[in-house]
């Protein structure tokens, strides 16, 4: 992660995806999108967020709705990463496949 991080231009990803409990980050050069990784499984409340990391790198102003583009092109890299493992995964990042 370090050297994507850092905008290394030896990285050749253009994202990557991490997770914890029920929320899944997709982290592109100047992006961080978050948001709730299967909604059928989670009961909770979590508003999809997203930081400009190169202008606000502590993540303090979320801009999701300035840049719904942007939203909507990591939600979908996102559905496809859970997509791609569903066989696996059962579409969650939290609980093991039945």
């Amino acid at each position: 992660m370090r050297p994507y991080i850092l905008d290394d231009k030896r990285n050749n990803r253009d994202h990557v995806i991490q997770a914890f409990g029920w929320i899944a980050a997709v982290r592109a050069p100047e992006w961080k999108y978050s948001a709730i990784g299967n909604r059928e499984k989670y009961a909770g409340e979590y508003a999809p967020q997203l930081y400009d990391t190169r202008k606000d790198p502590q993540e303090l102003k979320n801009v999701a709705e300035q840049h719904p583009a942007v939203v909507k092109d990591l939600h979908a890299k996102l559905e496809r990463y859970i997509a791609s493992g569903s066989n696996i995964t059962g579409g969650s990042f939290v609980e093991k496949a039945g």
